[in-house]
């Protein structure tokens, strides 16, 4: 094989977002992303972009361990701080499966 050059090619392949959905067929996360202002809902849909690239490798500050295999995705727009929690689950697929919008500190 001598002479002939070997190219390496990285191939990356996006992680599935499959939305958590309750048995009458909403999706609380979905719905949450839907009630934010345009701006909020941008930066909160960037961060989905992201975390579908990177999947559980997503590092702090986009993502920190909440406990187990629960984990969140964490931006803020204002004062509200905002959070997704997930979990990576086979085949490479991502399950956003609440949210929580902290006001303050205390919350």
């Amino acid at each position: 094989m001598q002479g002939i050059p070997l190219k390496i090619y990285h191939i990356q392949v996006d992680w599935a977002i499959d939305f958590y959905q309750e048995p009458d067929g909403t999706a609380p996360v979905e719905e949450f992303l839907d009630s934010l202002s345009a701006e909020a809902r941008a930066k909160a849909l960037a961060l989905v972009q992201i975390l579908k690239a990177h999947g559980p490798n997503l590092p702090f500050p986009y993502s920190s361990q909440v406990t187990g295999k629960i984990r969140e995705l964490r931006t803020q727009c204002g004062k509200d701080k905002i959070r997704i929690l997930y979990f990576c689950g086979r085949e490479k697929s991502v399950r956003p499966l609440a949210w929580i919008r902290k006001a303050n500190r205390k919350t």
